[in-house]
C-alpha cells in the first residue's frame, strides 16, 4: 500500500468512527406526521379559509337563541292563582309580538347575503346603524323578559325591577327610531324588495314597542 492509498484508508476509518457524526448518519427524510395530526392541520386550514359571518346574521342568530330560552321559560308556566295567570298570559301575548318582531327582522337581515345587496350591510353603511341598534334594545328587552317569567314561575315577580330595566335601554330604542327616521328619509334609495321588508320591520318593532307598555294582567 502506498502512501496516497493509506491515506485514503484512514480517512473511511474516521468517517467510520461512532462518534462522529456526518450528513450520510442522518435520515434525508423528515419525520412523517401521525395521521391526527394532518387531519387536524388540514381541518384547521380549512376553517381558516371560511368566509366569516355577517355581524348582521351573529346578531340575530343570538337573538334568535334569547328568544329560544325566553319561549322555554315560558312554557314552563303553571300558575296556581288568577293573578299570577293572568301576568302569564299578559307575557306570552309580548313573547307572541316579540316572535313577528324577529320575522321581519331575519327577513331584513337576509338581504346580506345577495350580492346585490350586501354593502347596505356594510359597516356604517345605509342599514347598518339602524339594525344594530334594534338587534341591541331587542335583545336586552328580550332578556328582560325571560328574567320575569322565571320570576312569574316562582311566583315572586319584581315589577318595580322589570321596568326599571326597560326603563335603562329606552336610550337604545330612541337611537334606533332616529335612525328609522334617517331610513325613512331616504328609501326612495333603496331596492324595492328591501325597502318593503324594511316598512313590515318598522310596523313589527312599533307594535312590540306599544305591546309592552300595556299594563300586565
Amino acid at each position: 500500500m502506498n502512501a496516497d492509498q493509506a491515506g485514503v484508508y484512514s480517512a473511511l476509518i474516521a468517517l467510520d468512527d461512532e462518534d462522529i457524526v456526518t450528513d450520510l448518519d442522518q435520515s434525508p427524510f423528515s419525520p412523517v406526521p401521525a395521521a391526527s395530526e394532518t387531519r387536524e392541520s388540514f381541518f384547521t386550514a380549512l376553517r381558516g379559509s371560511e368566509p366569516q359571518k355577517p355581524p348582521v346574521l351573529r346578531e340575530q342568530e343570538t337573538l334568535a337563541s334569547t328568544i329560544a330560552r325566553l319561549e322555554q321559560t315560558c312554557a314552563a308556566f303553571d300558575a296556581i292563582d288568577v293573578s299570577g295567570a293572568a301576568a302569564e298570559l299578559s307575557l306570552r301575548r309580548r313573547v307572541g309580538s316579540l316572535a313577528v318582531l324577529a320575522s321581519a327582522l331575519g327577513n331584513v337581515c337576509a338581504f346580506v347575503l345577495s350580492t346585490q345587496h350586501h354593502e347596505l350591510f356594510a359597516q356604517g353603511a345605509l342599514l347598518e346603524p339602524y339594525l344594530s341598534n334594534v338587534h341591541m334594545w331587542t335583545g336586552d328587552v328580550t332578556e328582560t323578559l325571560e328574567h320575569l317569567a322565571r320570576e312569574l314561575n316562582e311566583l315572586a315577580p319584581n315589577w318595580s325591577a322589570f321596568r326599571e330595566c326597560l326603563s335603562n335601554v329606552e336610550w337604545i330604542y330612541d337611537r334606533a327610531a332616529s335612525e328609522q327616521e334617517r331610513l325613512d328619509r331616504v328609501k326612495g334609495e333603496l331596492p324595492v324588495d328591501v325597502r318593503d321588508a324594511l316598512g313590515e320591520l318598522f310596523a313589527a318593532l312599533s307594535h312590540f314597542k306599544h305591546a309592552l307598555a300595556e299594563p300586565f294582567g
